[in-house]
């Protein structure tokens, strides 16, 4: 029962710092890319996949 009641627990917590923790990941690909070559298509291009990911998370 303890441990079924940990596993909820800590699947709402993975839950609460994906929510949350989204826009860090974001900030980290972010700085990532900017060491890679192409960089400017890389920010482009994601970019366009954090403005959809806004988009989603409002709407």
């Amino acid at each position: 029962l303890l441990l079924a009641g940990m596993k909820k627990k800590s699947r709402s917590l993975f839950f609460i710092s994906f929510r949350y923790g989204y826009k860090r990941v974001f900030d980290l690909f972010f700085i990532f890319v900017s060491f890679l070559p192409f960089s400017k298509f890389f920010l482009s291009v994601g970019f366009k996949v954090k403005l959809f990911f806004f988009n989603y998370r409002r709407g």
